[in-house]
């Protein structure tokens, strides 16, 4: 089984798009989306490859503060976010958004894909921190089973619900 992890390139931004459309239309990003925040930081997206293709993919919005807490109490829609995306800089400080993981749920290998996309989670926390950026906070919105299943085993903690929609939490906390 040759499963890894890398960086997104421009190449894979359909793939991207096409998986993130199991969401609902309104929560769906576009391509000139993905384009602006790749442009500002171009190790925001993580793709699970298996025999090559894109099988998952994670998310990671670094951004400021005043719009990490606008977001968290939204009051900043998340469709937005590529305008304030922050490059990794060495003492730095940046708040992390975890916008996305997705894994392709058709596959019969979609638990060893889960199980990967989340260790690398955390890894990509502690890879962010290597480089010297300090990344003071994580926050998440679940809106899916799955997405609150994660959050809840993650050192995360459930603040509350996000635009009074008892589907959707709010996480966040220093260390996943």
């Amino acid at each position: 089984m040759s499963i890894k992890v890398r960086f997104a390139t421009p190449e894979d931004f359909d793939r991207l798009l096409e998986m993130d459309s199991i969401y609902p239309e309104e929560w769906q990003v576009t391509k000139p989306f993905v384009e602006k925040a790749w442009s500002k930081n171009s190790q925001i997206y993580r793709v699970l490859e298996h025999n090559q293709e894109i099988q998952g993919f994670l998310a990671f919005f670094p951004i400021h503060k005043n719009e990490f807490e606008q977001l968290l109490d939204s009051k900043l829609d998340e469709l937005n976010l590529c305008h304030f995306i922050l490059p990794y800089e060495k003492n730095k400080s940046v708040y992390l958004y975890l916008a996305n993981i997705i894994v392709n749920t058709d596959h019969e290998l979609r638990k060893e894909f889960a199980k990967v996309m989340i260790n690398e989670i955390g890894e990509e926390i502690q890879r962010i921190r290597n480089s010297g950026c300090l990344v003071n906070e994580v926050g998440a919105i679940a809106i899916t089973k799955e997405g609150h299943r994660v959050l809840n085993k993650s050192n995360l903690e459930y603040i509350s619900h996000y635009l009074d929609d008892d589907k959707k939490h709010i996480y966040r906390g220093t260390h996943f």
